[in-house]
């Protein structure tokens, strides 16, 4: 039996967790909340130390979607690439997903193309790390087969999604699809390496 993912089962817990706490709250406070972990542009100027990490442990929806992406996804990598690398490629995704779609809307707000309120739009979700982690073992050359195709299967709905909204500029779109490049720059980045997965036994997998 493979090593429990331990990355991917707690950020599934804590996701269902986080979600539990709020549905169980009034709507007044599940909006407060979900305010204030937002990585908006204002929250983004003001505590980017706070909102940037806390955002990506709660969700607007799709909970069922976020909890078999967590255990898919960063599964699948962990189980591929060891604990650290998993932590590095979802840490960057959403780091550099988060900065280029507030960026890109920060612009949008700046030449006047979205009114100033955009400034506040809810911004949460784990979406981000999602992507970087499956877009990772796609790009993967040296991954196993089956992982890259479960991965690349269970990205299908998100990015029809992405492509549908990716023409007005998004934020969650632009998140997406920047998400994706990282992830494919760290699968490159393996792939170049000559990096082998941890389930082929390889010395030079990373641990």
């Amino acid at each position: 039996m493979g090593r429990i993912p331990r990355v991917a089962v707690g950020y599934a817990l804590i996701l269902v967790a986080t979600n539990i706490w709020l549905e169980t709250s009034s709507p007044h406070y599940e909006r407060h909340v979900l305010g204030q972990m937002s990585t908006d542009i204002w929250h983004l100027s003001h505590d980017p130390w706070v909102v940037v990490p806390a955002s990506a442990f709660f969700t607007t929806g799709g909970l069922l979607y976020a909890i078999a992406g967590a255990v898919v996804c960063l599964g699948l990598l962990e189980r591929e690439a060891g604990l650290l690398l998993t932590l590095l490629v979802a840490v960057s995704g959403h780091l550099i997903g988060t900065a280029v779609s507030e960026g890109v809307l920060a612009i949008r707000v700046s030449v006047h193309d979205l009114p100033g309120s955009a400034k506040h739009a809810i911004d949460v979700g784990p979406s981000y790390i999602l992507v970087a982690c499956a877009t990772c073992v796609i790009a993967w050359r040296r991954a196993w087969p089956s992982s890259r195709v479960i991965c690349a299967i269970g990205l299908i709905p998100l990015f029809v999604y992405t492509a549908w909204r990716i023409p007005d500029a998004d934020v969650d779109a632009v998140g997406h699809l920047t998400a994706a490049c990282v992830g494919v720059c760290w699968g490159w980045a393996l792939s170049r390496r000559g990096t082998a997965p941890r389930r082929s036994g390889s010395r030079s997998s990373l641990r």
